[in-house]
């Protein structure tokens, strides 16, 4: 009698491989950006919570809220590809950046819009205690995150569409034409 014998061998490994060329791509370049515009929303609107008037406190906490959590969502994600090749081209498939991306926007417009249209109406209650014009600032910061937010969800929606070749910034692709001649 003969056998068959059929080995079947799965290699794996535990090794992180980085991706640094994330970041030279736009959509690295997008979620740096939002992070380092996020960072003063939260830092202005955090250290004048306490310190600014009863008016302005919905609308503090509304903004604090919305970019604390777009902040981390965002930090999540530039991690994920930064340490995962795979997880660069995975997410981007995915409607995860689609509607993150639009929901994103419309909260920080929201909360950016509401920060400025009642710091604006309050002008003249500038009191150094109350902090007014570092809270207009936040909302101004609020309003350039959502300009960021807004061009994501445009480099998403393209990718996902297949209209966007994701290549890395400054980098042409080498294009070889074939023709009969």
């Amino acid at each position: 009698m003969s056998h068959n014998v059929t080995n079947t061998f799965v290699n794996t490994t535990s090794a992180i491989l980085l991706n640094p060329g994330y970041i030279k791509t736009m959509d690295g370049i997008l979620k740096i950006l939002q992070l380092i515009v996020g960072c003063p929303v939260i830092g202005l609107v955090g250290h004048f919570i306490d310190q600014s008037s009863p008016l302005f406190f919905t609308a503090e906490l509304l903004l604090l809220l919305i970019a604390t959590s777009c902040l981390i969502t965002t930090t999540c994600l530039l991690v994920s590809c930064l340490l995962s090749i795979s997880a660069t081209t995975i997410i981007s498939k995915t409607l995860f950046e689609l509607t993150y991306h639009v929901i994103a926007f419309c909260l920080y417009l929201a909360s950016s819009v509401y920060m400025l249209v009642l710091t604006s109406r309050h002008q003249n209650l500038e009191d150094p205690k109350i902090g007014l014009y570092a809270l207009m600032t936040a909302g101004i910061f609020g309003v350039i995150n959502t300009i960021l937010y807004i061009m994501s969800f445009f480099k998403a929606l393209c990718n996902q569409c297949g209209l966007y070749d994701d290549r890395v910034l400054g980098q042409r692709k080498n294009e070889t034409t074939t023709g009969l001649l």
